[in-house]
């Protein structure tokens, strides 16, 4: 962006960094806003289920045929965008697959505020947990105490 010296006479325009930097910053926030232009991005990284959410998507079929994986960026929710791993629209629940390496557990709350603002029900499941499950009965009853404890008064299935 282009500035007029103050203060300065005869010094005339100078480049500002600063200025451009943060009005390209405006331009991309406001862009990440809309929906489609989110959507559209996140789904160029052709994400594909890894083993875990494959083995994760068995399960949850075996419970109930309306998940959906959809990490691959299908589904993009809010402003910051956020792609979950698996959703049931129909019950407006999501599932997050959390791994060890790439998440603590100070990103739980705020992401399950996050969905709550959409009117989305969040179950974070972790790796280790999913690799303790051997059973579709074993999931319902990990994801049936995570949404007890998320929300008092909602019934999985």
């Amino acid at each position: 962006m282009v500035i007029r010296r103050e203060g300065k006479p005869g010094m005339g325009w100078y480049y500002d960094p600063k200025s451009k930097r943060k009005q390209m910053s405006e331009i991309m926030i406001n862009k990440w806003k809309d929906p489609i232009f989110a959507k559209k991005i996140v789904s160029k990284t052709r994400a594909s289920p890894n083993k875990t959410e494959l083995f994760l998507q068995k399960l949850l079929n075996d419970i109930n045929s309306q998940w959906k994986f959809v990490g691959d960026g299908q589904f993009v929710i809010g402003y910051p965008p956020k792609n979950p791993d698996f959703v049931n629209k129909k019950q407006r629940i999501i599932l997050e697959l959390f791994g060890e390496y790439w998440h603590n557990h100070s990103e739980v709350a705020p992401l399950i505020e996050h969905y709550k603002k959409y009117n989305f029900n969040c179950i974070v499941v972790w790796y280790k947990e999913v690799k303790k499950l051997k059973t579709p009965f074993q999931l319902k009853i990990l994801m049936d105490n995570t949404l007890l404890t998320n929300s008092k008064s909602f019934n999985l299935i």
